[in-house]
């Protein structure tokens, strides 16, 4: 181990700098203090001997690397993170005018707008931060203004309807958000700094896509090659994470080094003097590591790729591992806050699995073919494909345990079927960039739409049939996770690379599938019912037998909907809902039906006969919309009770009445398995449902009090209900004039 820290010193450095970092923000300033001048005296001490090292003596020595790295770690983090974040948090509560440069609009609706923006002055004081700005109007500005404002200065809640919302707004450097105000926010002027020539630059090569390509090929090719990601279609994204090809998605390693190489081959045909060609790709990689926005993986790939091509001009030697610590050192140096980052994260541990096992199996595997028949040499290409992608599995799966909670059961195989088609489809990007204004723009157009256009139908077909992700949220996840990395250790430091490769990820594997078959065997019979209500808007969630049905009550938006979906990983370890069931029809569930179905597999939906012209017109652009998915549209009568059995489940949803105060209509729904469930919806009680609520009462034992429909005007009388009640939030309760539980974002019951 000793010699091991001796020959990369700079390798240990930077991993114990990355352990003071994580370890410092958990201990208290005097404990950093004193843990900082212990370290201190001993680097001072070891450094100040003059005799030779002896003994233990010389074992200190060695590991100076990890002692000063832990110091320089735990102080930068404190100077850089900790200090900084404790002078912004300060603001909150606090109402501030500001000038700010919009880096990056998130929402823009008529009523309400939302942007990531650097707050530059407040009041008279210059400062320098990043923040997320909200509006209640439009105020129609775009990414470089420069708006100045008043606004109120609060943190973020920790949590969201489940999400961590302030651990994710951290990780991307923001720890406030400043909200509106005032009416007078305007936009003074546009940033003329060099971050905006090249948001303004990577806008305008994205038009020119969407123009050319169409908007879902251009707005794919965008993303792969410039790294816009909300340019990239939600099917596709979906399609890519089922696939676990998602990696593609995120431009890094495999782009630049497409695109530096065409550079090069470029140049190289130009017949360019080779000092020429190599000062030319230097600056290429640094202009496309700032038109990308400098996320952290293209700065990693690009720090390596130029450490690689200066050895080449040095004629040094090139150690990728050394050189994949200085790349993620200098990235944390100038933005302490990627360590927090998923991207950073997963970019530096797939690049150390292919560099410590997927390299060394490759070359081996070369090594095997050099010289055998075409077949032989064929196959062990596609083993090489394989296990680089294994290496980079086995290196990123505590990451995306912790980060996604599920991993791709066909990655290895999709990774062989899609690369080479995804590295074709750059290059031709590439190509029709480069020849735009030519006679030929218009036949390496059509080509590279019709190849965005394979790609992703391919990926949208396989998607429907291959098995769905591995669920990593349960809770004897750690187990499997854990053998694997111990099989990984011991056979790396034992230097069997190969070995330890198949073996480590059959042990997860066997030992995944163990547990799981004993956690459903365990579990075999249940019945999920999970109750959940967002900004009014209520749903119920029916799951059995790994199948999930959505009961929709609610006005359509997508962004409730998409919060209760959410929850289908974590809390039932389902894949995504199966059926929609819609109670009523709005106009926002077209949107809501074809975003949903883009990023899941939903494959029936049920809907309500319209009632009126309006609803005639929903339903068919819902039915349209459903047929491009391949969903099965199924209409229900709804002016009469009518039953579903869902895997078992009997679940009736009751002929929906109206009071005269409002055109929404009022539901009422039994659910009966193992146990009973009744929704009653808002003023069902003030409405002719209400005998037959009251009717349902004997045998049920959960009721929910929801909260969308009309507003509620009568208090509720005492019910005669020996079960549980819940309501759907505090105005729920504050218009019955009742004090039940009310549900919080979602209350999940397990029947067996």
């Amino acid at each position: 181990m000793l010699n091991t820290i001796k020959d990369r010193p700079l390798l240990f450095f930077v991993l114990s700098f990355f352990f003071g970092m994580v370890i410092s923000p958990l201990l208290p300033f005097t404990t950093k203090a004193v843990l900082t001048v212990l370290l201190l005296t001993v680097i001072f001490v070891t450094a100040s001997q003059r005799r030779p090292l002896i003994g233990k003596m010389r074992k200190v020595a060695v590991t100076l690397p990890i002692l000063i790295g832990i110091i320089f770690g735990t102080v930068y983090q404190y100077f850089a993170v900790e200090k900084p974040k404790d002078e912004i948090t300060a603001l909150s509560g606090s109402e501030k005018e500001i000038i700010a440069v919009v880096e990056e609009v998130s929402f823009s609706e008529e009523y309400f707008t939302a942007y990531k923006v650097r707050v530059v002055r407040i009041e008279d004081e210059k400062v320098g931060f990043s923040c997320a700005l909200s509006i209640p109007y439009d105020i129609g500005a775009e990414e470089n203004d420069v708006l100045r404002l008043k606004v109120m200065f609060n943190l973020p809640e920790k949590e969201s309807y489940g999400f961590s919302l302030r651990e994710y707004y951290s990780s991307r450097g923001i720890y406030v958000l400043a909200e509106s105000t005032d009416e007078n926010a305007r936009v003074i002027g546009f940033d003329r700094s060099i971050p905006s020539f090249f948001r303004n630059l990577s806008n305008g090569i994205s038009v020119k896509l969407k123009t050319s390509l169409g908007r879902e090929h251009g707005g794919f090719v965008s993303g792969l090659l410039i790294g816009r990601k909300s340019d990239i279609p939600d099917s596709v994204t979906t399609s890519f994470r089922y696939l676990g090809i998602s990696h593609v998605l995120s431009v890094s390693g495999l782009h630049l080094a497409i695109l530096a190489g065409t550079l090069v081959m470029f140049l190289k045909a130009l017949t360019v003097r080779r000092s020429v060609r190599y000062l030319i790709t230097f600056g290429f990689i640094i202009f496309f590591i700032l038109l990308t926005g400098s996320p952290p993986s293209v700065i990693r790939s690009g720090i390596m790729l130029i450490l690689l091509l200066m050895a080449e001009v040095l004629g040094r030697d090139y150690d990728p591992i050394t050189s994949l610590s200085i790349a993620a050192f200098v990235i944390v140096l100038f933005s302490p806050t990627a360590i927090y980052d998923a991207g950073f994260i997963l970019s530096v541990s797939a690049t150390a699995g292919i560099v410590l096992l997927g390299s060394p199996v490759t070359k081996w595997l070369y090594h095997i073919s050099d010289g055998k028949s075409f077949w032989l040499r064929i196959f062990t290409r596609l083993l090489t494909v394989i296990s680089l992608t294994a290496s980079a599995t086995v290196f990123t799966l505590p990451a995306i345990w912790y980060f996604f909670g599920e991993t791709s059961s066909v990655s290895l195989l999709s990774n062989i079927l899609f690369i080479p088609l995804i590295t074709a489809l750059m290059y031709l990007s590439v190509l029709f960039l480069i020849f735009y204004r030519t006679p030929l723009a218009p036949s390496l157009s059509g080509i590279t739409s019709s190849m965005a256009e394979l790609v992703t139908d391919l990926s949208d077909g396989l998607m429907k049939i291959l098995p769905p992700p591995i669920d990593l949220t349960y809770s004897f996840t750690f187990i499997p996770v854990t053998i694997a990395l111990c099989v990984l250790t011991v056979l790396l430091i034992k230097k069997k690379r190969a070995l330890a490769l198949v073996l480590s990820l059959s042990t997860f594997a066997l030992s995944y599938f163990g547990c799981l078959v004993y956690y459903d065997d365990l579990h075999k019979g249940e019945e999920n019912i999970v109750y959940s209500s967002v900004n009014g808007n209520d749903y119920i969630i029916v799951n059995t037998d790994n199948k999930t049905l959505l009961c929709d009550f609610s006005d359509g938006g997508y962004s409730s909907a998409r919060r209760v979906t959410e929850l289908i990983q974590p809390k039932l370890h389902d894949t995504s809902v199966d059926t929609i069931l819609l109670t009523h029809l709005h106009r926002k569930h077209i949107d809501m039906i074809s975003r949903l179905s883009d990023n899941g597999r939903i494959k029936q939906l049920y809907i309500p006969s319209p009632q009126n012209d309006d609803e005639n017109i929903f339903a068919e652009a819902i039915r349209d919309s459903a047929k491009n998915r391949g969903i099965e549209v199924i209409t229900y009568n709804s002016d009469r009770d009518v039953t579903f059995d869902f895997s078992g489940i009997k679940i009736t949803l009751y002929k929906k009445a109206y009071i005269k105060r409002s055109v929404q209509p009022l539901h009422l729904m039994k659910i009966e398995g193992k146990r009973d469930f009744l929704y009653v919806g808002s003023a069902v009680f003030e409405s002719e449902l209400n005998e037959k609520a009251l009717s349902l009462f004997e045998g049920t034992e959960v009721l929910f009090l929801g909260a969308h429909g009309p507003l509620i005007k009568k208090p509720l009388i005492p019910l005669d209900f020996e079960g549980e009640v819940l309501a759907s939030n505090i105005e729920t309760n504050e218009a019955y004039q009742t004090s039940y539980t009310k549900v919080g974002f979602y209350k999940k019951y397990i029947t067996r």
